[in-house]
């Protein structure tokens, strides 16, 4: 196999999911966008007003201004989760793979997948498919399953 193909995780961003897994004094959420540059086989972090980590803002609205509703996204989502009287901040991983994306870059994020479970071992692995389900709600009622 050309060692062109291989998708790879560079170390910046390597360290960057490992800073973002121990963010502390989250208030609604923390969300981290990471895309596939098909032309590098490179995952790239969505550097969003001058910082990768996107804090308190609804997955609705991160959906609505961020993603593009023909190519997969990635997203490390941190948010407040109330069981047992206690509340915890589980790490997702949600996985965008929209119906009408280019197939070889679709097989590329499903080997993604598989790499950004291991590098930062989320609580929950979701899937969406269209963005109008991407949504806070979504999110709380997926972990109400656990």
């Amino acid at each position: 196999m050309n060692m062109n193909n291989i998708l790879q995780i560079p170390p910046d961003v390597k360290a960057a999911i490992k800073k973002f897994r121990s963010l502390r004094n989250i208030v609604q959420s923390a969300s981290m966008i990471l895309n596939i540059d098909g032309k590098d086989n490179q995952v790239q972090m969505d550097v969003i007003e001058g910082n990768y980590v996107i804090r308190d803002m609804t997955l609705e609205s991160i959906a609505n201004e961020y993603i593009s509703e023909h190519l997969p996204r990635f997203i490390y989502h941190i948010v407040p989760f109330k069981t047992s009287g206690t509340t915890k901040y589980p790490l997702i991983l949600i996985y965008y793979s929209p119906q009408a994306s280019d197939p070889e870059l679709n097989m590329k994020a499903v080997s993604l997948k598989s790499m950004l479970i291991a590098e930062a071992s989320p609580g929950r692995c979701l899937l969406v498919n269209d963005l109008e389900e991407l949504t806070d709600e979504w999110v709380q009622e997926e972990l109400q399953k656990l």
